[in-house]
């Protein structure tokens, strides 16, 4: 994980972002990866993952963002 977001005032992790960029297309890191977006569904928090090569922008990273949270969002409500 390359940042941590955590919510004010107890620190509490919010979500984690990973920046993936051309080492992350290979079998042994492409596995790595998936055993941390197993471990962080595991513990319920969001990891948002953002290939390096792209152009972000504060309104990319914006709306990707609220999709990541949308999404994982109504996974939880969908399995509850």
């Amino acid at each position: 994980m390359d940042f941590l977001v955590v919510s004010l005032p107890d620190h509490r992790p919010a979500f984690a972002s990973e920046l993936d960029g051309a080492s992350h297309d290979n079998a042994t890191q492409q596995y790595r990866d998936a055993v941390k977006d197993t471990a962080f569904r595991s513990a319920g928090l969001p990891l948002l993952r953002l290939r390096t090569e792209e152009r972000h922008t504060q309104q990319s990273l914006e709306v990707a963002l609220k999709r990541h949270v949308w999404s994982v969002q109504t996974a939880r409500q969908t399995v509850a």
